[in-house]
Order: C-alpha cells, then sequence, then structure tokens
C-alpha cells in the first residue's frame, strides 16, 4: 500500500513549496482553472512552455488538462533540482490545440514522489524561460527588477 502525503510548508517570509516526505510517499496537486491571457500566447498559435522550479529526487509526473479534466499532453521531468527547469510535452497532439486550452482554461496536475519539492510553475514563450516576474533582490546582470532578460538568463540545466 502505497501512503499519499503532500505538504505546503510556507517561510516567514512568504515562501512556499509543495513537497513529498521521501521515501515510498507521493502525493498530487492539481491547480484550479487557469487561463493565460492572450498577450502570453505567441502569435503564431503555438503554446507557451511549461517551467519549473523543482528539486525532484525521483521522477516528477505534470499532465496537461483542458477545461473538462481531460489531459491534453503529460511529461516526466526525470531526478533533477533546478530553478528553471522547461517541460517538454509528450503526448501534445499538437501545439496550437495545447495554446488554445492555455487560453480558454487548464488545469495542470503534478505527481510528486520520492523527497521532491515543487517551489513554482510558469509559462514563458520564449526559449530562456523569462517570466516577467519580479526578480526579488536582482542580481548584477540585471537592469530592472523584473525577470525580462533572455540573453541574460539561459537555464543551467534543461529537461532532456
Amino acid at each position: 500500500m502505497t501512503r499519499k502525503y503532500l505538504h505546503q510548508r510556507c517561510s516567514a517570509d512568504g515562501f512556499a513549496s509543495m513537497q513529498t516526505t521521501g521515501g515510498s510517499t507521493t502525493g498530487q496537486l492539481t491547480t484550479r482553472l487557469l487561463r493565460l491571457d492572450a498577450q502570453y500566447i505567441p502569435r503564431d498559435g503555438s503554446a507557451p512552455s511549461l517551467w519549473l522550479n523543482v528539486n525532484a529526487s525521483l521522477a516528477l509526473k505534470v499532465a496537461l488538462l483542458d477545461g473538462d479534466d481531460s489531459p491534453l499532453a503529460s511529461a516526466t521531468v526525470h531526478p533533477i533540482d533546478s530553478t528553471k527547469t522547461v517541460v517538454r510535452w509528450e503526448g501534445a497532439t499538437n501545439s496550437s490545440e495545447v495554446a488554445q486550452a492555455l487560453g480558454s482554461g487548464f488545469r495542470l496536475q503534478f505527481r510528486l514522489s520520492g523527497a521532491t519539492q515543487l517551489f513554482s510553475f510558469w509559462f514563458s514563450s520564449d526559449a530562456c524561460g523569462t517570466s516577467g516576474g519580479p526578480v526579488a533582490a536582482g542580481g548584477p546582470p540585471y537592469t530592472s527588477a523584473r525577470d525580462d532578460h533572455c540573453a541574460l538568463t539561459s537555464p543551467r540545466r534543461q529537461q532532456r
């Protein structure tokens, strides 16, 4: 029998993660219905990429569900510890179908196992995975407080 445990941890500064406790524990997290504004979907009809900040000791599975909870695509993220990992969809019928679901309503379902921590996820329409969000304390390469510098943000490790 597999026990299912999924913990939410939130520190005093508001930083949160979802995690399993290790060993043979598993957990599942399904988001509420989400929708991307048209400005975040490329004009050519292709789908923006899903990016993760994750520390996975075992494989992490991600499913893209349409508004009726029917699966459109899935992916397996192999063990990795990275603040910027791109998800490569395995079951997508075509990019325009995925883009349409992202614009009309979708859910993400994460299946965690072992000692896995999921810190954040976001969609990006560029190859660097820039989020456009705040970069907290910034850093030497940033000229603004936003993650919008594709040439400066190359992922250390990408999912193969």
